[in-house]
């Protein structure tokens, strides 16, 4: 699963995007805040991650009655954004949102532009999805089993939010690791984009957190293949998990 962090909080000299924030607290002005704060997110707008900072954005705003605005940086897996974030100077008023690629990153990068350690300092964890992989409703798979039979025997592409997102890692593991089958990876800079992407048919398989899913799946635009949780979702009961669809135990809640 995705988790949304709020974690990165650049508080006197922490940032973030789980919400997360550094420093010694009591130094902070009790009226803070004083002005308008930045919540900074990582990738293109549409996404889970941008939803979870407008929702969140929102009701902070209402509930100190100081403007949130949201800034979309999308651009390296999320590095772009967070470097800014990192470089921000360190009042409390500029904080990150991201998603567990915030921890991966600075293993796949060899210079990811921060470290998520010494330069941010977590919040909160603002949310906790589960993945999906989906497919075009032209492809003609509609289990997890029919998709492994047709990546082993044609070249297929899927589409994620981004190296080192959770969905990204989620479509690796059961598909090239569990399965060994060949299946390229087409990274974009946020779920929004990502699912657009095969809705309209230009990349047949997806691998998303489910929100960015579901209304599609429910129109009947896209057909959902597997769900990452230990249980079926709600919204969509006839998605089958991983679980179900031949791996006893297996969940995905990161």
């Amino acid at each position: 699963m995705n988790r949304l962090l709020i974690t990165a909080l650049k508080w006197l000299g922490a940032t973030g995007a789980v919400l997360t924030l550094t420093g010694p607290i009591s130094v902070l002005a009790q009226s803070y805040p004083e002005r308008p704060l930045r919540f900074l997110v990582p990738y293109g707008p549409g996404g889970p991650t941008d939803t979870m900072a407008r929702v969140v954005g929102q009701q902070l705003s209402e509930h100190w009655g100081r403007p949130v605005v949201i800034e979309n940086r999308p651009g390296a897996t999320g590095n772009i954004g967070t470097g800014l974030v990192a470089r921000a100077t360190a009042d409390g008023y500029t904080i990150l949102v991201h998603t567990s690629a915030f921890a991966v990153n600075p293993s796949l990068f060899r210079n990811a532009g921060y470290d998520p350690i010494r330069d941010f300092a977590p919040v909160i964890v603002a949310g906790i999805t589960p993945n999906m992989l989906f497919a075009h409703p032209s492809v003609a798979v509609h289990t997890l089993a029919e998709l492994i039979a047709l990546a082993k025997a044609k070249p297929l592409s899927y589409a994620s939010p981004g190296a080192g997102t959770t969905p990204h890692l989620t479509a690796e593991l059961l598909l090239k690791t569990m399965y060994g089958v060949d299946i390229a990876h087409i990274p974009y800079t946020s779920g929004g984009i990502a699912v657009n992407a095969v809705v309209s048919g230009q990349v047949p398989i997806g691998s998303l957190a489910i929100p960015s899913v579901v209304p599609f799946v429910k129109a009947g635009r896209l057909r959902g293949i597997v769900v990452t949780s230990a249980q079926r979702v709600a919204q969509m009961p006839d998605v089958p998990t991983v679980a179900e669809s031949g791996h006893p135990g297996y969940e995905d809640i990161t």
